[in-house]
Order: C-alpha cells, then structure tokens, then sequence
C-alpha cells in the first residue's frame, strides 16, 4: 500500500478525500488507539467522503443505500451498493447531513425529492483496505481527481 497524500484532506475531518489517510486512522482506532475511536465516532454521525449513507424517499418510500465519495472514485471503488459522488445532486444534498435529517435535491428530470437520512456509518477496515488496494492498481489519482 502507498503512502497517503497530505495535499488531499483538508482543515476538518469532513474534507478528507484520501482512503489510505482513513484506513490509517480505523486501523488505529480498531487497535485502542482512544483518539482515533473519539475521531471515528464523531465521523460517523456526518455523512462524509467514503461514508457508508441510508436515505428513504419521503413521498414513495424508496430506500437507497450508497457510499458518498469524491470526484475520481466512483469508478475505482467496487462497494456491493451504489457509488455516488459528492458533486452529483444526491451526493451533494447528503454531505454533511446527519441522521434524522431531511434533505431535498433536485433529480436531473427537475423534480424536488426530499429524503430523510436514515443512517451513516464508516466503511470498515477491510473496506477501506479494498478501495486503498484499488486505487493502487489503478496508479492513484491524477491532479484533476479523474483517475
């Protein structure tokens, strides 16, 4: 596994774009570390990059559940749910959401649907292991976050 990228996360744990970062950070949280279960805990209640997100239509009933990654991801992670982007409408909506809340993006046929987001959760170490793994033999991402 390579080295993470410190020019890919940003001030708060919110913008971290980088999974090696983030499997570092399980790994220790999974070995005792108290910071990193503290971090990891707080993580969890914010629906953030390679966050694990249920939401349910509020008029049809409609469940989805996906990881919210960033730009560049979506074809490298192979999660058994969908993959969407955090600049798509629906991921765009959901970052930053927390359970319980409702949120409303617009569809590309231009309809508002509001969701509620029914839970969050941070992908498990393994998880994480696979797309770090994925992003390796893919060469890493360019510059422009487009593998």
């Amino acid at each position: 596994m390579s080295g993470y990228a410190t020019s890919w996360y940003g001030v708060n744990s919110s913008e971290i774009k980088d999974p090696f970062y983030l499997l570092k950070r399980v790994s220790r949280a999974n070995s005792g570390s108290k910071a990193d279960q503290a971090w990891l805990k707080n993580r969890e209640s914010t629906a953030n990059y390679f966050s694990v997100v249920s939401i349910i239509d509020s008029r049809r009933g409609y469940q989805l559940e996906f990881m919210l990654v960033p730009r560049g991801y979506r074809d490298v992670v192979h999660f058994d749910k969908d993959v969407i982007t955090a600049e798509a409408p629906l991921g765009a909506a959901v970052k930053g959401a927390q359970v319980g809340e409702t949120r409303t993006y617009w569809a590309p046929t231009g309809r508002a649907i509001e969701m509620e987001i029914l839970s969050v959760r941070f992908p498990s170490e393994s998880e994480l292991s696979v797309i770090c793994e994925r992003v390796d033999a893919q060469g890493g991402l360019s510059n422009s976050g487009r593998i």
